[in-house]
């Protein structure tokens, strides 16, 4: 099934935590002069007009960038961050996250770039034009880790499939899994939604996933969560989450406070909740 477009959700709540968070372990590999690798198994089609039909039918990027990009924001890091996507909304336009990494890669670094869905790869293989990036119409899961280890040992693997389906949860715990056994020094950054009683027989699934990789794998875990509402609303999604493997030293420091800003400047009448939180630190 390959039903999901992101171009009805570009810009809401959910991509600001992921690309937050994507934007800040990318400075913390740009620290060091030494080349690093990014590889995307969801791409989507890169870069999303707000001004769409898709866009503009369920506006979610009204009550998530766009509260951003209007709020007075003291913490460096997300305002860096608000800096990176200026140019963008100053065009009605929004960065996934493949195009927001591949605006950060200085000339020793690399992409791959991967995509299933017929019509976003080719939007994809328009929007992202850069001697830097490799695009793929691949299975993500099977493409990160036929890719792996990359001849790059400095690497972030963001992992961010739609979950349409019950076994995506699945399948992106097998394939972490693999992933860190092949290359266990990458850093692994799963997105994965936190959903309410409307979502039925997906409710729960996300938390259960990252309980078990996080209890399974013996490597460092941080969860990164942000909800703008409460689990009792009458919406599908009240917030995301990213689990991060191998994450930085103190990177929870690095974010806090712009998740905290984010939490403030989302949630709806305070309600909801973040953390940033290790489950599993490093030895």
């Amino acid at each position: 099934m390959l039903s999901y477009l992101h171009g009805f959700h570009a810009g809401n709540h959910a991509d600001l935590i992921k690309h937050f968070c994507l934007f800040a372990l990318i400075e913390r590999l740009q620290k060091k002069n030494k080349p690093f690798i990014y590889i995307d198994t969801h791409s989507g089609a890169g870069l999303y007009d707000l001004s769409s039909e898709q866009s503009q039918k369920t506006g979610e990027y009204a009550n998530g960038v766009a509260r951003l990009m209007n709020a007075a924001v003291t913490d460096n890091a997300l305002q860096r961050f608000k800096q990176q996507l200026e140019p963008f909304i100053a065009q009605r336009l929004y960065p996934g996250s493949c195009y927001l990494a591949s605006t950060m890669l200085r000339e020793q670094d690399r992409a791959q770039l991967m995509e299933l869905h017929p019509t976003e790869i080719q939007a994809l293989r328009q929007n992202v034009k850069s001697p830097l990036t490799h695009i793929h119409h691949r299975d993500g899961f099977e493409g990160v880790l036929a890719l792996s280890p990359p001849d790059i040992r400095r690497g972030l693997v963001l992992i961010d499939p739609p979950y349409e389906q019950r076994r995506e949860y699945q399948q992106v715990a097998q394939c972490v899994i693999s992933l860190l056994k092949k290359w266990p020094q990458a850093i692994v950054a799963i997105w994965y939604p936190i959903l309410t009683a409307r979502a039925a027989e997906k409710r729960g699934l996300s938390e259960k996933m990252v309980n078990e990789l996080s209890t399974t794998l013996d490597v460092a875990s941080l969860d990164v969560r942000l909800t703008v509402d409460d689990q009792q609303t009458d919406v599908g999604m009240v917030g995301s989450g990213m689990l991060l493997f191998n994450a930085p030293w103190q990177f929870d420091k690095d974010i806090h406070s712009g998740i905290k800003t984010l939490h403030d400047i989302l949630s709806e009448q305070g309600k909801g909740h973040f953390h940033c939180q290790w489950l599993k630190e490093s030895d």
